[in-house]
């Protein structure tokens, strides 16, 4: 008998935890009458001179990704164009750098990790202001030297990272 109201004690009590849940949900804070969002190509605003890494698409790598994490994400609808849209996402890559982390014993380079930095600025297109801007948004990711492979994979890494983080800035209000 009491085996039986303990277990019943327990069951009630993970029931109870379940049915109220922790408060999160993955719906966006902003306005009912903010669905719709049109995302250009982002701009290269890398400075020539100051550029020592390239990485060619970039823009366009950025831009699909935040599209595609968007469209994952579920909470806006992308839309083709400015006409159809609520808001409006501008960004611009800023800088693709990637600074030594690791040295093998020849005091050789042997792990770097890469950055991504890009301004983000949100418009409201029914009233034509804008919501909020980022100007230094980044994200990184590490690769070891050994393969060149590894660099495309951290970079690729890094522009997941970003897109993440830049859905999440938008969808939600923390």
């Amino acid at each position: 008998m009491r085996t039986f109201l303990l277990k019943t004690l327990t069951f009630g009590l993970c029931g109870l935890f379940l049915i109220s849940g922790c408060g999160y949900t993955n719906k966006t804070q902003l306005p009912s009458d903010m669905r719709r969002i049109h995302v250009p190509t982002f701009k290269n605003a890398m400075s020539v001179s100051t550029t020592f890494t390239y990485e060619a698409g970039l823009e366009s790598k950025v831009t699909n990704a935040i599209i595609n994490r968007l469209i994952f994400d579920g909470n806006l609808k992308v839309v083709d164009s400015v006409e159809e849209a609520d808001m409006l996402l501008l960004g611009e890559i800023k800088r693709y750098e990637q600074e030594p982390i690791g040295f093998n014993s020849d005091e050789g380079i042997r792990e770097f990790r890469l950055f991504i930095v890009t301004k983000f600025t949100m418009k409201n297109l029914h009233t034509n202001e804008i919501m909020w801007t980022e100007d230094d948004f980044c994200a990184s990711s590490q690769y070891f030297t050994a393969d060149i492979a590894n660099q495309q994979s951290a970079t690729n890494r890094a522009i997941q990272t970003l897109a993440t983080y830049v859905v999440n800035r938008i969808v939600e209000d923390w």
